[in-house]
């Protein structure tokens, strides 16, 4: 039996889409860095596993790593991802990472002598919808498709999976289309899903503009119905601030994206910092990362955040 764990999000689904490509038949589940450690310590009776797109938790690295190891030593293991490492962390030979490319991309790379040269579009659609698309090697293989279907049908495959963000199954059943290199395009439900979802988006922009509030050099917006990762955009859009915040209040918690386009901010650091400090987490990339804080340390969140750009 093999595994693929991956992220949910649109290059989670391609580079496990790659694998299965590789290694049929493969089961896939989909985790996060917040339970990666309990859905992995949750795994027997197999012989391979790959893991693709997700971060280790900062507080909990060392924790993974020990696990980690230890099916390394009785199982055929890959670990594959782009985000920045915790501070200090060597990572082991079984890990494949680089923050200079999606993890789309180092998993075709990985297997790409072992799936059709024409699976690159679906190592294409995950760094478009990555943001990551202007790396010397996607921009390559962008030299033998038309790149304006290929941005199409990553559109629709991201706004589907955005629509669909906790329903699992039909994740699955997406990555074992994609794996047969099926164009997204060619799913109705995923098409329908993704109309619904850019409809959605426009409604949330609208409303974003009415409710942003700021603080600092922060714009913010809480429980607004939508993706996060998009309303931190819009939120900072709207008020030409440095950095966009869009959090949902679940259990006593803030549960949050930002988003930023300045090159001098590095919200992976700032957040691995910051955020525990307050009885939280967070990390990601310098320019779009994820916190959670208890909910009634928000507003001192928001302002050692604004302090510490």
């Amino acid at each position: 039996m093999s595994w693929v764990l991956a992220h949910g999000d649109c290059d989670g689904v391609c580079s496990a889409a790659i694998v299965l490509a590789a290694r049929q038949p493969s089961n896939i589940l989909f985790t996060k860095p917040s339970t990666f450690l309990e859905d992995l310590k949750g795994l027997r009776n197999f012989e391979r596993m790959v893991i693709c797109d997700i971060a280790l938790p900062e507080t909990r690295a060392e924790g993974a790593l020990a696990t980690l190891r230890e099916l390394s030593s009785s199982h055929e293991l890959l670990y594959i991802d782009h985000h920045p490492l915790p501070e200090g962390f060597v990572a082991p030979d079984f890990f494949i990472h680089s923050t200079g490319a999606c993890a789309s991309e180092l998993t075709y790379r990985e297997f790409k002598s072992q799936i059709p040269k024409d699976m690159s579009r679906v190592a294409i659609y995950g760094a478009i919808g990555d943001y990551a698309d202007n790396t010397e090697f996607i921009q390559l293989l962008l030299l033998d498709w038309d790149k304006r279907t290929l941005y199409f049908e990553s559109g629709l495959l991201n706004q589907g999976l955005d629509n669909k963000r906790h329903d699992y199954d039909f994740k699955r059943r997406v990555v074992a289309e994609l794996s047969k290199n099926m164009l997204p395009s060619s799913d109705d439900a995923l098409a329908r899903a993704a109309i619904e979802q850019t409809y959605l988006e426009e409604r949330m922009r609208n409303e974003i503009a009415k409710e942003v509030q700021t603080l600092g050099k922060i714009a913010y917006v809480l429980n607004i119905e939508g993706s996060v990762a998009k309303a931190a955009i819009y939120a900072r859009a709207e008020t030409g601030l440095k950095i966009g915040v869009a959090g949902e209040e679940e259990g006593g918690y803030i549960d949050m994206s930002l988003r930023t386009a300045e090159e001098g901010i590095d919200l992976n650091r700032i957040l691995r910092q910051v955020a525990p400090a307050l009885g939280g987490k967070g990390g990601g990339h310098p320019r779009a990362a994820g916190a959670t804080v208890p909910a009634d340390k928000f507003q001192l969140f928001l302002k050692a955040l604004d302090e510490s750009t």
